[in-house]
């Protein structure tokens, strides 16, 4: 980046706000704070007047919640990392909507890394953020988990895809590829196991070391000899023996 990156703080505990600007501008050199906001209606202001390149946003605020903030801006241009101190559904549709977030309370080095790791993809990002804001706002409002979007960021693009479209996800070093029902795929520079963590609850269960699978594709559990799975594409997926029993345990009334 030829300038520092800008950084709004939208927080309305005045202690945590100047506690982020004081490790900003003590860690960060290619950042600066380009203003600290403690309200929606002030946030607002203050992004239209300084356009910044990163926004620190606190979920719950005095006159609203973050999610009435980005209900108001039109095409984002910004980077969002969400600052909460709660892990209910706000956080859930946070994570499939592939946004950061730094949970409450933080030591330094965690907002510095987030930090950096915003940074590094400023230039390079999409400058519409509006694909992953409408997902993160249909998302609150979706109550079945199956109907629930996943964004899916590769290199060049941004996939959306609801959860039950998802027939399994497969273990390759530090990608990991999803398989759709349509036949289509998408190889993403995440390990599997970050994956397990947020569709465990969606639904999915790790048959293998290799393999997450979508319950609701399973048509026939093959128990007997080297043990399978078979799935609504007639595709078959293996079961290791460590996961035999939590296989056999989603077939049980």
């Amino acid at each position: 980046m030829d300038k520092k990156a800008g950084i709004l703080i939208v927080e309305d505990e005045l202690a945590t706000a100047s506690f982020i600007a004081t490790v900003i501008k003590n860690n960060c050199e290619n950042m600066e704070v380009a203003g600290k906001a403690n309200s929606v209606q002030e946030a607002l202001v203050l992004i239209e007047r300084t356009d910044p390149d990163i926004v620190l946003l606190d979920i719950e605020l005095g006159d609203g919640t973050a999610f009435d903030l980005l209900k108001k801006i039109e095409n984002p241009a910004f980077i969002t990392i969400f600052l909460t101190a709660y892990q209910g559904y706000a956080l859930q549709a946070i994570k499939f909507s592939a946004f950061d977030y730094i949970l409450k309370p933080f030591k330094p080095k965690e907002l510095i890394s987030t930090l950096e790791k915003a940074a590094k993809v400023i230039d390079s990002r999409n400058s519409n953020q509006s694909l992953p804001v409408s997902t993160l706002l249909d998302n609150l409002t979706i109550t079945t988990k199956q109907d629930k979007k996943m964004i899916l960021r590769t290199g060049s693009d941004i996939f959306v895809t609801k959860i039950k479209d998802i027939l399994y996800c497969k273990a390759d070093s530090s990608y990991t590829h999803f398989y759709f029902v349509n036949d289509d795929s998408v190889t993403v520079s995440t390990r599997l196991k970050e994956f397990e963590n947020t569709l465990s609850d969606m639904g999915f269960i790790r048959c293998h070391n290799s393999y997450l699978v979508n319950i609701s594709h399973i048509k026939r559990y093959r128990k007997t000899g080297q043990p399978y799975l078979l799935l609504s594409n007639e595709e078959t997926i293996p079961v290791s023996l460590r996961n035999k029993e939590k296989v056999s345990a989603i077939f049980k009334d």
